[in-house]
């Protein structure tokens, strides 16, 4: 009884800490242009969480998420969940979800932070839109887990009052993805 009064004293958010999910990661790489070179480089992941999952539900959910770095360094996170049965998927019905937070952890590094706090939407007015309290450092990270196969971990809230989710897997890209995603990144790096 002694060892779990000072476990509620020690750690008293333990009861509502967050179970993480294993899910599957599948990237896409990003860019924009400007003045014929690459502006803008990131990474689209989609994470398809598989722990959980209700298999008597013909119901999926997922997340649709991004993480992009401009020539100045401002990282910007951007996401929406989305739920949809395989029949919707596959004629492009889905259901998008506002996200009341996001945030992304790549291995060996912190999670992503809103600037300021602040928050926004992003042009589809669904998507919860931010730009990252530091330049480069969460992005090098992020670009060090992709190249490594190394977990990557995203945290999110559907509303404010719910329970934060977290989801970790190894982002998957193919061969031709890969090459374009470290491209684009060498040619953001250059003055």
């Amino acid at each position: 009884m002694r060892n779990l009064v000072l476990a509620v004293v020690l750690f008293p958010n333990l009861a509502t800490a967050a179970v993480i999910e294993q899910a599957l990661m599948s990237g896409q790489p990003q860019m924009s242009m400007k003045d014929g070179r690459a502006n803008m480089c990131g990474l689209r992941v989609v994470a398809l969480p598989t722990t959980f999952r209700d298999e008597n539900s013909p119901e999926m959910f997922y997340l649709d998420t991004s993480l992009v770095m401009g020539r100045t360094g401002t990282v910007v996170i951007k996401g929406f969940g989305a739920r949809a049965t395989q029949d919707e998927l596959a004629k492009g019905k889905v259901r998008k979800l506002r996200l009341s937070s996001l945030w992304f952890k790549p291995d060996g590094s912190r999670a992503t932070r809103p600037q300021e706090g602040t928050t926004s939407s992003g042009d589809d007015g669904i998507s919860l839109l931010y730009a990252d309290q530091e330049p480069y450092r969460v992005y090098v990270s992020f670009l060090n887990s992709i190249a490594k196969g190394l977990n990557v971990t995203i945290g999110f809230r559907l509303a404010p009052n719910d329970d934060e989710r977290i989801v970790t897997g190894v982002v998957t890209l193919n061969e031709s993805d890969m090459a374009s995603f470290g491209k684009c990144n060498v040619e953001i790096a250059e003055p």
